[in-house]
């Protein structure tokens, strides 16, 4: 038995908040190009790195989410989750 579960949503929103933080990483990184060398510069470049990073991570969870599925056999519940794959046997479940 294979199933998928709704994920239309989570994926619309998760696209959204990658999609913008990229946009606010670019705007910052764009701003610090700009900017003259000093602190304005300094905290524009950190701050597009960390939304780079946020974007990235949002991005990874959306693929996640995306690919999110579980399959149930004879052997035990298979949950994939992007690269991973998760193995749970049958005895180990208790409810």
């Amino acid at each position: 038995m294979y199933y998928q579960p709704p994920r239309a949503l989570g994926l619309l929103v998760g696209s959204v908040l990658a999609l913008w933080a990229a946009a606010v990483a670019l705007v910052l990184a764009d701003n610090g190009i700009k900017s003259e060398i000093g602190v304005a510069g300094f905290v524009s470049y950190g701050i597009a790195i960390f939304a780079a990073a946020l974007a990235l991570l949002f991005a990874y969870w959306t693929y996640g989410l995306a690919t999110l599925s579980y399959a149930l056999d004879r052997n035990g519940l298979v949950i994939a989750w992007g690269p991973t794959r998760q193995v749970i046997p049958l005895g180990s479940i208790e409810r």
